[in-house]
């Protein structure tokens, strides 16, 4: 089996998490795969997993809109599907969506089976809301032609099943897969009198909300905090934090983890955040805001805390886990365990495959 990516960009984060984990698996199992992608936009560095993966790069095929660049991406993917002549063709992104799910159709009768990947929550926070009304408008149109719809969590799902994206016969869930480090949480150097660090990985935009981050420190001076990333923002939280605030820039988010003992998400949406899982995976407990698909991956209480949006009761949950080891201790253990099995890359991998042989029957019988 061959399968196409297409991927408007390949910026750090987490869809270029899932394309890299997925292809790597599925090449262990003879499933070969190629990336279609562009370039990332003015304050976003580009995944260096991109360098292991096999890839065409399609220069207007980045997130901006050209009507110019992105009418010849489109000629670029309906070039490729025809060469590469792949068993499936994935689209993951809401730009790449449109242009290759577009450029498949308009091949006729050499059209492959189509699988498109909804990794964000786009009904809320991304866009403004008349924005918002065209996606719904367009993502609906172009469900019509799409065999399988993935959808990376079930609050995502069913947020989308109800405004009318996709069915439920044409769609399914799949979390992501992610690899355990060789690092631990104990190789990192740590004394008994160091203060508690608290991580925040991710792009440093609007939608993740950094500027709580800074609240948050400013009311909890005994702790360190620590804001891994780059975005648009981090100048600005750069000149007016506090003291016990680092910026670590992109590292490896292993690494990363396995200096913290608690992670913090802050976001006003998200799927199912990748950043949380790889925490989960270093041992750590989560306090984050209850958005998008969060609670697949935070178990209230279990894991961690989910929270609204309010900084005194993320001061709060914070405070609860600064306070007591043992809790600590206790949530980080279970939160390792379910990881290690619900996010695990083998059900990733293997959920995907039976997605695309989902996505071949329903084309054969629409064909």
């Amino acid at each position: 089996m061959r399968v196409l990516h297409i991927i408007a960009r390949f910026n750090v984060g987490g869809t270029a998490a899932w394309i890299h984990e997925l292809t790597k698996n599925l090449s262990g199992v003879g499933i070969e795969s190629q990336v279609a992608t562009g370039e990332v936009g003015k304050s976003e560095f580009e995944s260096q997993l991109l360098q292991e993966l096999n890839y065409t790069y399609m220069k207007g095929l980045g997130n901006s809109v050209n009507p110019l660049q992105d009418f010849k991406a489109f000629w670029e993917i309906r070039n490729l599907i025809k060469s590469y002549n792949p068993n499936v063709v994935n689209t993951h992104t809401a730009k790449a969506g449109l242009l290759g799910r577009l450029a498949n159709f308009s091949l006729g009768k050499r059209r492959k089976p189509l699988v498109h990947t909804l990794h964000g929550h786009l009904l809320y926070g991304y866009f403004p809301k008349p924005i918002v009304r065209l996606v719904v408008i367009i993502e609906k149109v172009l469900s019509s032609f799409t065999d399988l719809i993935i959808f990376a969590g079930e609050k995502v799902q069913l947020d989308c099943l109800n405004v009318g994206i996709g069915k439920l016969d044409q769609s399914v869930v799949i979390y992501p897969g992610v690899s355990e480090a060789k690092l631990s949480k104990e190789s990192a150097r740590r004394t008994e009198s160091d203060r508690l660090r608290v991580g925040w990985l991710g792009r440093v935009t609007k939608i993740k909300r950094p500027d709580r981050v800074l609240e948050i420190a400013g009311k909890l001076p005994n702790l360190d905090f620590y804001i891994g990333g780059e975005g648009d923002l981090l100048k600005t939280c750069k000149e007016s934090a506090p003291n016990n605030i680092s910026f670590l820039g992109w590292s490896n988010p292993h690494k990363f983890w396995s200096e913290m003992d608690i992670c913090l998400l802050t976001s006003d949406n998200e799927a199912l955040p990748i950043s949380i899982i790889e925490a989960q995976l270093n041992g750590l407990p989560t306090v984050a805001t209850d958005v998008g698909s969060t609670s697949e991956v935070v178990i209230d209480g279990e894991s961690g805390y989910l929270t609204s949006v309010d900084i005194d009761e993320m001061v709060e949950k914070l405070t609860t886990l600064s306070e007591n080891s043992n809790l600590r201790e206790e949530m980080g253990k279970k939160a390792k365990a379910r990881a290690r099995e619900v996010f695990s890359p083998q059900r990733q991998r293997d959920d995907h495959i039976a997605a695309y042989k989902m996505a071949i029957k329903s084309f054969e019988q629409r064909s």
